[in-house]
């Protein structure tokens, strides 16, 4: 259950109430666990000025929300968590410069449903979708789009990409030298059903004794739509 109120045109400020029911094992699992429920306020902010939310020019997005349980019962689990995101779009001639970045952080109490995830085409090229889970999140990427001067049938853009970040499962042991790095390129077409993207990516992260640097499989991403942050 959610609430808000419009800022201006271009931003939302909300607050809601999540009440949920949850449990989570293996699937091969013998024996189900019993359910716990979780009961959190929500408050939130989201600023968007962007001219289209996939393939955009020009605009920001700026997306902040705080959860914390309101109280413990003796079937359920407390915790806090918060997430930053800011995104925006600095344009020159047919290139767009597109950095973002993505703070999450939660305590020991954040369930595994819960978790944050990154990977695939969308959060981190390199990576399955949610490949990468943890109670604390960076996530930095840095997109080039180029718009092609001419159409493959519709608008066509050509995009490369650069992601840096990783997950933790606990605050105290997040550790530079642990991020993991992904590059890649897109392919993206402006079609009447919406955006569609064709992308190549690979994972790689560095370590030491002996320096290296580890690559991951090519991972292939097909994707139609629009993200939604």
């Amino acid at each position: 259950m959610t609430a808000g109120k419009q800022i201006e045109r271009l931003g939302n400020l909300f607050v809601g109430l999540k009440f949920e029911k949850q449990r989570y094992y293996e699937t091969n699992s013998t024996r189900k666990p019993d359910y716990y429920t979780v009961i959190n306020f929500i408050v939130g902010l989201v600023y968007d000025s962007r001219d289209k939310a996939e393939f955009s020019t020009f605009g920001r997005l700026i997306n902040l929300s705080f959860e914390s349980s309101l109280f413990k019962t003796t079937n359920s689990t407390k915790f806090s968590r918060a997430i930053f995101q800011h995104s925006t779009n600095l344009a020159y001639n047919d290139f767009v410069f597109r950095p973002r970045i993505l703070f999450g952080f939660a305590d020991n109490g954040l369930p595994f449903p819960d978790f944050f995830t990154l990977g695939g085409e969308w959060d981190f090229l390199g990576f399955q979708q949610d490949e990468l889970l943890g109670r604390q999140i960076f996530n930095g990427r840095i997109e080039v789009q180029y718009h092609l001067p001419f159409k493959i049938y519709f608008d066509t853009y050509l995009i490369a990409i650069y992601n840096i970040g990783s997950t933790w499962e606990k605050f105290d042991v997040i550790r530079i030298s642990e991020l993991k790095h992904g590059i890649g390129i897109s392919l993206g077409f402006e079609t009447p059903i919406g955006p569609v993207r064709f992308s190549a990516g690979q994972g790689f992260y560095f370590i030491k004794n002996p320096n290296a640097t580890v690559w991951g499989p090519l991972k292939l991403y097909f994707t139609i739509g629009n993200r939604l942050f």
